[in-house]
């Protein structure tokens, strides 16, 4: 079944673009890693806390002697921040392995394969692919969510049952986005649908085509291997489905998840844990924004939720918080708020336990919200009327 896949995959290797002189392999990282907790290479800067990985910036090129699941056997949540990658294999038999790339990382090709308990999801922000041949390979149980960029090229494709690569006849098909393929129990074009629409999620608008391949049994048990066709268009109006934005909170809830709470994958404009939203917004200059949320472990082992606004050095930055907010944060151990730039700079941080000293101390209750800022900053309050004043 994954003769053609790995021939494919083979050749593509050999024509990629060479890293820079200063490009570092996923072995030397890893190596790196098991002395301490950062690993810095020219531009690129690796941290590791527990089974996170954050990598920001520099080059890392193709080793075939040291992949990337060769090099993290144990898998773990992978965060890519503007990085320039050759090629990253995602390998799951009974790992875990959840890999998001930002919208400065580009990323020449990718191969995601889970089997048997493994679990293999990767999101892409930025870019995939170098535009000559479809660079990307999605088996088994692996899945792609694409909100960012995956150039297209040609893909080779067998019309004919059990065809035999060195021999049949092949048709080039252009502006293929990926290849699929995994066993069914049918070989029909229904089945290559329901594989591709399990396997991906697209959320950038566009047309994106997959050459699936399907491995199923006869009724006398003989193995039979077919290729199919599928296309997937995304209109400009269109947003993730409720199956895709359920898959999602499914894989932030693995991957992000701080002694069981976790928080939204999207821009959102008011509080969102778990499945639940809460009456708290953050303003700039009085003006609603979206914000972006991330939880962490704090130093005693309590837990901190960060708030990042899509604005550099944010004035008159905000935050509006009703009861419901602070009794979440106490009965989930959240002790600490800190809101964030565009940048991840820290701009304000506070205690809830001041927060809620605050609260209890001017008389608000239930619906009331409490408005705060910074040092300089009146505090302010929002009554049941909805009028905005100091309060007392």
């Amino acid at each position: 079944m994954f003769k053609k896949v790995i021939a494919l995959s083979t050749a593509a290797m050999i024509l990629l673009t060479p890293m820079s002189a200063s490009a570092v392999t996923w072995g030397q990282i890893a190596s790196g890693l098991q002395t301490s907790n950062t690993f810095k290479e020219d531009k690129l800067t690796v941290t590791k806390d527990g089974d996170t990985y954050t990598f920001t910036g520099g080059e890392i090129e193709s080793n075939m002697d040291e992949g990337f699941s060769d090099s993290f056997q144990k898998g773990g949540s992978f965060f890519f921040n503007g990085v320039q990658i050759e090629y990253v294999d995602i390998s799951a038999g009974n790992e875990k392995y959840y890999v998001v790339l930002d919208k400065n990382t580009k990323v020449g090709e990718v191969w995601v394969y889970a089997y048997e308990k493994g679990e293999a999801n990767l999101v892409n922000e930025g870019t995939i692919g170098r535009g000559e041949g479809s660079d990307i390979v999605i088996s088994e149980n692996g899945h792609l969510t694409n909100k960012g960029t995956l150039k297209t090229g040609e893909g080779i494709y067998f019309p004919t049952i059990d065809y035999d690569y060195r021999k049949d006849e092949n048709q080039v098909i252009s502006n293929v986005s990926a290849y699929a393929d995994d066993y069914v129990k049918n070989g029909t074009q229904e089945e290559a649908e329901k594989l591709v629409d399990r396997m991906f999620s697209f959320e950038t608008p566009g047309t994106y085509t997959v050459i699936a391949t399907l491995t199923w049994k006869d009724e006398n048990g003989e193995h039979h291997t077919k290729d199919f066709i599928v296309t997937r268009t995304v209109g400009e109006d269109e947003g993730p489905s409720e199956e895709e934005i359920r898959h999602d909170m499914e894989m932030k809830r693995q991957a992000e998840a701080i002694g069981g709470v976790y928080g939204s994958p999207y821009w959102i404009k008011q509080l969102y844990l778990g499945y639940h939203s809460y009456n708290l917004r953050l303003l700039i200059d009085g003006q609603p924004v979206t914000m972006r949320e991330r939880l962490n472990w704090n130093a005693d082992k309590s837990k901190g939720i960060s708030l990042r606004v899509n604005t550099a050095a944010p004035e008159k930055l905000t935050m509006r918080f009703d009861e419901k907010v602070l009794e979440v944060f106490e009965r989930t151990n959240i002790t600490t708020v800190t809101l964030l730039d565009k940048n991840g700079a820290a701009v304000m941080q506070y205690n809830v336990s001041d927060l809620r000293a605050a609260y209890d101390q001017y008389g608000l209750n239930d619906a009331d919200q409490l408005v705060v800022g910074g040092v300089d900053d009146d505090v302010m309050k929002i009554g049941a009327d909805g009028q905005l004043v100091p309060v007392e």
